[in-house]
């Protein structure tokens, strides 16, 4: 019989410790830093728009694109899978993963939303097609 209570006692102690650091870590957007030296830069391909996101900034839009729609669009040409976020300005769903070009340092997306690579900016490309067409 009191084998049965140390039983029944050992398991409501296993399901509160669950439940407790289960609980405890939901809320992961609070671990994610949100100091500037965490941001990455995002560029908007339709308007140009430039900003830069924390993880935590980047999280809470996740969770914002999530709440207003089914599902957060995901760039499926990739093999990782790139997220296309909302752009603030013109509201389109084309925010990329920027980085700097390496001729100017502006920033481009390397890849857009519909899978064409670049090597660097539309500006840089332009003034090398000018470039070649001299030629």
């Amino acid at each position: 019989m009191k084998k049965n209570y140390v039983y029944a006692g050992a398991l409501v102690v296993i399901v509160g410790l669950t439940v407790y650091f289960g609980v405890r870590n939901l809320d992961t957007r609070r671990q994610l830093p949100n100091n500037p030296e965490s941001a990455r830069t995002y560029i908007c391909e339709q308007c140009g728009h430039v900003v830069s996101l924390t993880p935590r900034q980047f999280d809470e839009m996740i969770a914002e694109m999530e709440r207003n729609a089914a599902s957060v669009p995901q760039a499926p040409f990739m093999e990782r899978k790139t997220t296309i976020l909302m752009c603030p300005v013109c509201k389109q769903r084309s925010l990329l993963a920027a980085q700097p070009c390496p001729i100017c340092q502006n920033p481009y997306a390397p890849i857009t939303t519909d899978g064409v690579r670049h090597d660097r900016c539309k500006s840089c490309e332009a003034a090398a097609e000018t470039e070649r067409t001299k030629e």
